[in-house]
């Protein structure tokens, strides 16, 4: 018998790290044809390193590379639809974080 393993996904979705990863390129490199080939060389990367993905998850990821490319809101995209607040300083989403303790002791 098999038994099949659930893993719940996870409350910020991975899209919006690729998303926001091209979109910062761009940003802090401007758009000149040698920050394009190092966006170019970090999706094939990507493509090579997960051969497990589901065709569907890598057309959600070309999304969310193309999304970033166009400058786009990721933060809207991909983590308001979720209900979702990803905290940069702490590389957390905040729903993982412990709520400050209420206890007088």
């Amino acid at each position: 018998m098999v038994t099949a393993i659930l893993t719940p996904e996870p409350p910020c979705p991975r899209s919006y790290f690729h998303c926001r990863g091209i979109y910062k390129v761009l940003r802090w490199c401007r758009n000149s044809p040698k920050t394009m080939a190092v966006i170019e060389t970090i999706n094939r990367c990507q493509d090579q390193s997960k051969t497990e993905r589901t065709p569907a998850q890598k057309a959600e990821e070309a999304q969310a590379r193309l999304d970033g490319k166009n400058r786009k809101n990721c933060d809207r995209l991909y983590l308001e639809k979720r209900n979702c607040s990803y905290n940069p300083s702490k590389g957390k989403c905040m729903i993982f974080e412990k709520a400050p303790s209420t206890k007088k002791g």
